[in-house]
């Protein structure tokens, strides 16, 4: 596996990052997990992904590709966002890929993926760091449905599987709980609801 920049005129390959463990291509419609999409975020110039399944995230030049840092503190990192100069990462606290255990198996795998691989429902760990320094801003632990975190600078929201959380995004303090919002069933690993912000 390779995260490849192509001039988005031309197409041209500028460079290419070898990622040598990440989830596996017979994965059902070779599409991988929904939060694997959530593995990159970039600010113009720079890249900040994770190059493996369990590391930490890095962050690139984008114009050469080069590591410019790596943030131990996010080891274990699912999905992040990006915001006002600061970098948002949802852990897992284990630290290890959830669908490690995944093996296809001969006509059978797009209906796995939908009864047997669901959100293993275990906590998660949200970190705010400045990018610049390194310095962590705040972190909370809890029940965070995945894809769910969305962030406009002022407030950082989540789904916890029953509620809506709404933070400040800048010192992490809850602003306001949700009641209870209704959800399918099954929250298998290629579906995933998601959260916007609208205006105010």
């Amino acid at each position: 596996f390779n995260l490849i920049a192509r001039d988005a005129f031309n197409g041209t390959i500028l460079w290419k990052k070898p990622i040598e463990k990440w989830s596996t291509n017979m994965w059902p419609l070779k599409t991988g997990p929904t939060t694997l999409t959530r593995r990159l975020v970039a600010d113009g110039e720079r890249i900040f992904v994770t190059l493996g399944l369990t590391d930490p995230v890095a962050m690139l030049d984008a114009a050469t590709g080069e590591v410019l840092k790596t943030f131990p503190e996010t080891k274990g990192a699912e999905e992040m966002l990006f915001s006002n100069g600061t970098l948002y990462a949802l852990l897992n606290p284990a630290a290890e890929w959830v669908l490690k255990d995944y093996a296809p198996k001969l006509q059978q795998d797009q209906k796995r993926v939908a009864q047997e691989y669901e959100w293993d429902k275990k906590p998660r760990v949200l970190v705010a760091l400045n990018p610049e320094t390194g310095k962590v801003l705040w972190k909370m632990e809890g029940l965070i449905a995945p894809l769910t975190p969305a962030v406009d600078g002022r407030r950082l929201s989540y789904y916890d599987g029953d509620k809506i959380h709404c933070l400040d995004a800048s010192t992490g303090r809850e602003k306001w709980v949700s009641v209870g919002e209704p959800r399918r069933k099954l929250y298998e690993f290629n579906f995933g609801p998601r959260l916007l912000f609208n205006k105010e």
